[in-house]
Formats: C-alpha cells, structure tokens, sequence
C-alpha cells in the first residue's frame, strides 16, 4: 500500500498539484496526467 498525505507540486507560484490525501492499495495501479 501507497499512502500519502499533503502531496503538492508548485512552479514558481503557481500550483500544479495538490491532493489532501492519496492511498493505493496494494495490487492496483495509479496514473496521474
């Protein structure tokens, strides 16, 4: 299992990512475009 909280992604100012909270079980697969 993946867990993960708080996961952001800034460029400069300007965010490109933010997710509160992630978790992926074990066995699946996750794709973030």
């Amino acid at each position: 299992m993946i867990k993960t909280t708080n996961l952001s992604k800034k460029y400069g100012k300007t965010t490109v990512l933010n997710i509160a909270d992630l978790e992926i079980p074990k066995g699946q697969s996750f794709g973030l475009v």
